[in-house]
């Protein structure tokens, strides 16, 4: 890919880097011709932080340490120089795990972590910071109300009935009101659903779970229960990448997902439709005997309904083409976990 010359001698600082999300901003921004502080716990880790130091551009890409979103000293050093500041970290649960202290563990780091980089950004005369928010502060009662609601920008949660959701939406918030505060320093924030997509790390991160779960069996019992929207991870960087760099962009906010709404067992069916061409043929038998036959409880209860999910016209229009399909991401997640050595035989 050339490098565009737009972010030529233009730094960017990334928190949460070695996520899902921050290492595609990432590497995208080293392939647009931007200077990367990449903020991430362990800079030396070859496990979290390998596939940064292996970037074709690393000659752009320097690291800061930050151990603890509870504590974020020292983020004016890692924002010196910075024109934007692109705030991906945040704690998020994994599947099946339980929290223990919510207030410790999601909603304390989320809010805290983000009112610093707002702090520190105004501090160093930051631009523009582009938050990565997410569809649960958008998403709220609003289909209880009615059925056939169709969520936008101008949504908010008014229910927050998980944690994540508590800490996403408060997070969020707390952003929005430093920028009330405080004019001088602008922002964006991307609203993504459910990320699928190319992977480049072996790192399973949440959103990363569902998939890899699908092709090794664990939901082979019977699939979770629960629709959302998806999205790709390529129209996830992208859509920060340009509300960093657009003036339309100031202030605004940005979903980032499909307009109808998937269950496990779609994404299922979606696997299965794309496996001859994704799945190599030692594989493909195995994962499509491992896949779900149906929900769980779904005798008692039926399949979940789904219904319409969100109006992503603004980003499209911003970004200038349709989001990608949900077929093509299933099928580049598939290609790279057997690449990545992620899916099991038989």
């Amino acid at each position: 890919m050339a490098i565009s010359m737009a972010g030529a001698g233009v730094r960017v600082a990334v928190t949460g880097a070695t996520g899902y999300i921050g290492t595609r901003i990432t590497l995208d921004l080293l392939e647009r011709g931007y200077q990367v502080r990449a903020i991430v716990r362990d800079p030396e880790s070859k496990e979290k932080c390998g596939h940064l130091h292996d970037s074709a551009h690393g000659d752009r890409l320097s690291f800061f340490k930050l151990s603890d979103l509870n504590h974020p000293e020292g983020l004016e050093d890692a924002f010196q120089g910075a024109t934007y500041v692109v705030h991906t970290a945040t704690a998020v649960p994994v599947l099946g795990n339980t929290v223990v202290d919510v207030e410790k563990e999601l909603i304390g780091p989320a809010i805290n972590g983000t009112k610093a980089v707002m702090v520190a950004a105004r501090q160093c005369g930051v631009k523009r910071v582009v938050v990565t928010a997410s569809m649960v502060s958008i998403c709220g009662s609003q289909k209880q109300k009615n059925p056939d609601h169709v969520w936008t920008e101008a949504d908010w949660n008014d229910e927050m009935g998980s944690p994540y959701s508590q800490a996403k939406t408060k997070a969020e918030r707390a952003a929005w009101d430093f920028v009330e505060a405080n004019k001088d320093l602008e922002i964006a924030t991307i609203h993504p659903a459910l990320v699928l997509g190319p992977i480049v790390s072996k790192r399973i991160t949440s959103t990363k779970e569902y998939i890899f779960n699908l092709l090794n069996g664990s939901f082979a019992d019977g699939a979770p229960r629960g629709v959302f929207g998806v999205c790709d991870i390529r129209d996830v960087s992208l859509a920060h990448i340009t509300a960093m760099e657009r003036d339309e962009a100031r202030n605004q906010r940005y979903l980032v997902g499909s307009r109808r709404q998937y269950g496990i067992m779609d994404l299922a069916q979606l696997v299965e439709k794309v496996a001859s061409d994704a799945l190599p043929g030692e594989l493909r038998d195995s994962v499509l005997a491992r896949l779900p036959k149906k929900y769980v409880n779904e005798e008692e209860k039926g399949p979940p309904v789904i219904g319409s999910s969100a109006d992503p016209s603004k980003v499209e229009a911003l970004l200038g083409a349709p989001l990608t399909g949900v077929d093509l991401s299933i099928r580049e997640s598939i290609r790279d976990f057997v690449r990545l050595g992620l899916v099991k035989g038989g």
